[in-house]
């Protein structure tokens, strides 16, 4: 049954007196669209025909015009808003409106140019929601996220200060064996959770058989940002992004100097 041919003429008609002129407007009183007004006439604008066609559908209430006399399109005047607000949930009425922004745009070349391509966004926008969670349990969830994010972090420092006390003990031990001497080592206190994140490596120069040291100098290292800093005493003697020559040389001169007047 065909319900609106849209345009139609009269093969059998020698004159071809029913058949729709040039510039003739053309359309229906269901939803008229602006380049009706010229004789346009396209497939997007079919397309547009069948989301007046769903807002129909869905309330009840004809679109006819494209953009009334308040400058609403179909989807944004009151009657019609009101039915598809209280009929969808609020995810499906936003999503759904989105789509009808564009599927009524004034413009004919920015609306939907197939219909496969209306059906895919209407789809999308009625899909079936998750229940969204109440506040309590979003903070909950957002506790557990920076929790696990400070605990990786927190990971990563630790990771990184022990490794760059095995690097100074390192240096530190190699510099004994070439005075064929030995290096008592210790670490502590740490705290990697600290705003600035620490760790301590305590070493000193030994005789070759002794059994340890009466005293240890004491290196603070700490993780700042992207650098790693180097104390004595709260001062710093150090500060850089990896083990170079300046930090082995201040090593070995601490070391030396402690093993000459500080460990008697």
């Amino acid at each position: 049954m065909i319900v609106d041919f849209g345009l139609s003429f009269n093969s059998s008609d020698p004159d071809q007196s029913d058949l729709t002129r040039i510039n003739e407007e053309v359309g229906n009183r269901f939803l008229r669209l602006p380049e009706h007004s010229t004789g346009g006439r396209s497939p997007i604008a079919d397309v547009c025909q069948s989301a007046g066609l769903l807002i129909y559908a869905l309330t009840g209430h004809e679109p006819r015009t494209l953009i009334d006399d308040e400058g609403l399109k179909p989807h944004q005047r009151a009657a019609i808003r009101g039915i598809l607000a209280q009929s969808l949930s609020a995810g499906q009425y936003r999503r759904l409106q989105s789509v009808f922004d564009r599927a009524f745009d004034v413009r004919a070349a920015t609306r939907y140019p197939t219909a496969g391509m209306l059906r895919s966004a209407i789809i999308h926008a009625m899909r079936d929601e998750d229940p969204e969670p109440g506040l309590d349990a979003l903070l909950a969830q957002l506790d557990d996220r920076i929790a696990a994010e400070d605990h990786q972090q927190a990971s990563e420092h630790a990771t990184s200060l022990k490794t760059f006390a095995s690097q100074i003990e390192t240096l530190a031990m190699r510099f004994a064996a070439s005075r064929q001497l030995q290096c008592a080592r210790g670490r502590g206190p740490d705290d990697f959770l600290a705003p600035i994140p620490y760790g301590h490596v305590n070493m000193a120069l030994t005789p070759p058989h002794a059994t340890g040291a009466k005293s240890l100098v004491s290196f603070r290292l700490e993780r700042s940002a992207d650098e790693l800093v180097v104390k004595i005493d709260e001062d710093v003697i150090w500060r850089g992004m990896s083990v170079n020559d300046q930090l082995e040389q201040i090593v070995v001169e601490r070391l030396a100097s402690h093993y000459l007047h500080g460990n008697q």
